[in-house]
């Protein structure tokens, strides 16, 4: 089953975004993992914290991920992002990946209620390697006004995170 990554990634300080070491870094995951993978990995910034970077990207399965993540490539890269990155969190949906094409998205996570219903709901599904049942969605916009609408956690208790597209030079 197609899943979609969502890894939460944390900049060390005095590191941003524009940091050529931290664009190199970039780079090369990019390159790596997508010649594993055959997915194209996504990068977003936190609208409220520009330290933290979401990775969404798909996997034929969370098998072939955590094969990814055992692997020496994938070590070396863990390696060389200590003082970096640290790795904040990581989990897979059952939902597809391209509704992180886009140059904002809101990244939605809540727990499942008893009766409700996924089938008529595009951009979500099941989080599959984390206690639940939770649930993501992601929804891709066009301008930042759009996509912040709901940020924070709403009233219905869905946490809401809103970033913009980020670009590395590959």
């Amino acid at each position: 089953m197609t899943v979609t990554e969502f890894a939460t990634l944390k900049l060390v300080y005095p590191h941003v975004w524009g940091s050529p070491e931290i664009q190199a870094f970039f780079a090369t995951l990019s390159t790596q993992q997508g010649a594993w993978s055959g997915y194209p990995l996504r990068f977003f910034e936190d609208t409220t914290d520009p330290r933290l970077i979401y990775l969404i990207t798909g996997w034929e399965g969370v098998t072939a991920h955590y094969e990814w993540i055992r692997s020496e490539q994938n070590q070396q890269l863990l390696e060389r992002s200590k003082g970096l990155l640290e790795v904040e969190g990581v989990a897979h949906a059952e939902l597809d990946s391209e509704g992180g094409d886009a140059k904002f998205v809101v990244w939605k996570q809540w727990s499942l209620q008893e009766g409700e219903s996924l089938a008529s709901h595009q951009g979500v599904g099941l989080v599959v390697d984390q206690e639940g049942p939770l649930v993501y969605s992601l929804q891709g916009y066009t301008s930042e006004e759009d996509a912040k609408i709901g940020l924070g956690v709403s009233e219905d208790g869905r946490n809401t995170i809103c970033a913009r597209r980020l670009t590395v030079d590959v």
